[in-house]
């Protein structure tokens, strides 16, 4: 495992690594983060060692973080959340037979510890969602390569290529509250059969999905086994957040629209363009 000071350098922007580093001094978490690499240096042996020691890494951070401006607490819960993220993704990289378990201890530790506590900010909900991890096929580094599993290719279904952060998509959507469920999401790039897949999203932003997927595909980040295109395959697995489901075409006649007058859609684009950023952006 790396240093903290290697982690700052190797996986943050110079601008997110100033900004990481002042709040860490700031709120007196540089301790805490440096115990927290010591003791996974140490190697714990059981599952069950490590959702202790998560569960007092989310303990301390709250303890140490109780502030009342909220966009100021956004930012700092995002930026620490991500370091600690890159800690356990190079932890876990070591240990591919152990770490389904290791999350299942974290989550059960972590997420009982917020309830007691009352902790709205549970340190660790980033990895714990990016679960599907047995599944991932994506880059986070060429250090963190060796914890990605090809995902085995079905009759007709969009892949995630891995040259972008899933894990992170699926947090800006659910920020946002386009989507209903992270799990469906990752389950749709991800799960081998998946074609009884069902994500639930915000049909009165059916333009961001349009935006979106064209984007996601221009980009390379996304690609479709098959010669039906991704709007036909996406328009089976989308519905609404009361399961109406899509028109036929009507993805691709929405996308066609925004390409042609971006004047009319300054709102789509832009949140599109944010998230696609966040998604691409190197650490």
């Amino acid at each position: 495992m790396k240093s903290l000071p290697e982690y700052l350098d190797d996986e943050f922007t110079l601008v997110n690594k100033h900004d990481l580093l002042a709040m860490l001094e700031q709120y007196q978490l540089l301790n805490i983060i440096e115990k927290l690499i010591q003791q996974l240096k140490d190697n714990p042996c059981q599952a069950l060692d490590i959702g202790v020691i998560s569960s007092s890494v989310v303990i301390s951070v709250n303890n140490n973080i109780s502030i009342p401006e909220h966009e100021k607490r956004q930012k700092i819960e995002s930026l620490f959340a991500d370091l600690v993220f890159m800690i356990f993704i190079d932890f876990l990289k070591n240990k591919p037979i152990e770490y389904p378990l290791i999350l299942k201890e974290i989550k059960r530790h972590t997420f009982t510890t917020c309830n007691l506590m009352g902790y709205d900010f549970n340190v660790f909900k980033k990895l714990i969602d990016a679960h599907a991890f047995s599944s991932i096929n994506a880059g986070y580094g060429s250090d963190l390569k060796t914890i990605s599993h090809p995902v085995e290719v079905s009759k007709s279904k969009i892949l995630w290529t891995g040259k972008g952060r899933l894990e992170e998509l699926v947090y800006q959507l659910g920020r946002r509250k386009l989507i209903k469920n992270k799990t469906s999401f990752f389950d749709l790039f991800l799960k081998t059969q998946s074609e009884h897949v069902m994500v639930k999203w915000d049909f009165e932003r059916k333009g961001h999905l349009a935006f979106l997927l064209c984007e996601l595909y221009k980009k390379d980040l996304i690609n479709v086994t098959s010669n039906r295109g991704y709007f036909s395959y996406a328009e089976k697995h989308f519905i609404s957040f009361d399961g109406a489901a899509l028109k036929a075409n009507s993805l691709k006649k929405l996308s066609s629209a925004i390409h042609m007058q971006p004047q009319h859609y300054p709102k789509i684009i832009n949140d599109v363009t944010e998230i696609i950023d966040k998604v691409s952006a190197v650490h």
